[in-house]
């Protein structure tokens, strides 16, 4: 399965729909990332062993 984690430039709609598709998708706001640096984001996606 296909891991995502969404930037926050990326809606909401776009998570559901990849996981209408099969996907785990999240949003970095699932996370309380919205306001996070690209580097806690990365790590966060490292983490998680997903797609950025």
């Amino acid at each position: 399965m296909l891991k995502f984690l969404l930037n926050a430039n990326i809606s909401h709609e776009t998570a559901d729909f990849l996981n209408s598709l099969g996907c785990d998708a999240k949003t970095v706001a699932q996370f309380d990332l919205r306001r996070a640096d690209d580097i806690t984001i990365v790590t966060k996606a490292i983490k998680e062993k997903g797609l950025l």
